[in-house]
């Protein structure tokens, strides 16, 4: 299993990360994921799920390696300066490097320029309630690589701006929701948990 492994390249360009002010919104959509275990972390060690918002010309994406942690520092944040989905390739700053995931989420901000947040949780009845409804993407891309980040593009540029939420169908129990606010983003997710 390669679940929580960095597959893109990174230059990582300083140590700079957020403060905790430009993260309070971040801090809290992800103690909501983390409650309702949907950020966490698997028997063997290795942590999934992961939150991003954008920050005026940049993201700041929860580290990798943090679905274990009950509380995040600062420092456990990246800041996300420019990127080449396309060369899998992030600049960044911040002691810790981006989640795996950071590809897909910015697949998600170029095809909605709108949103504001995007979350990748976990959740297998969630993610095969998704499946049923044709709420996923088309491929079978694993997580963490241009594929899957452009199959979630693919899938999000024929929905309304907004809001949305979709199964990743590579990437068993894996699930993206978007929106272009916090609140709508928490009550979204909150509505699949049964």
């Amino acid at each position: 299993m390669s679940e929580g492994y960095i597959k893109y390249n990174t230059i990582c360009i300083g140590n700079e990360y957020p403060t905790a002010i430009e993260i309070v919104d971040l801090q809290f959509l992800r103690n909501e994921l983390k409650i309702n275990n949907l950020i966490g972390m698997l028997p063997n060690g290795i942590g999934y799920g992961n939150v991003s918002k954008k920050w005026y010309d940049k993201f700041i994406v929860s580290g990798s390696q943090t679905g274990g942690e009950a509380i995040l520092n600062c420092s456990d944040f990246a800041i996300i300066h420019d990127y080449d989905i396309m060369k899998n390739t992030l600049v960044y700053s911040g002691v810790r490097p981006p989640s795996s995931e950071a590809i897909t989420h910015l697949a998600i901000y170029e095809a909605k320029p709108k949103t504001k947040f995007v979350a990748h949780l976990h959740n297998k009845e969630i993610w095969e309630e998704l499946i049923r409804n044709g709420q996923k993407t088309s491929g079978s891309a694993e997580y963490g690589t241009v594929e899957i980040a452009l199959e979630a593009k693919e899938y999000v540029s024929g929905l309304p701006d907004g809001i949305g939420i979709f199964a990743l169908s590579g990437h068993e129990d894996g699930i993206i929701a978007f929106s272009d606010e916090l609140k709508s983003i928490i009550l979204l997710i909150h509505r699949y948990i049964k």
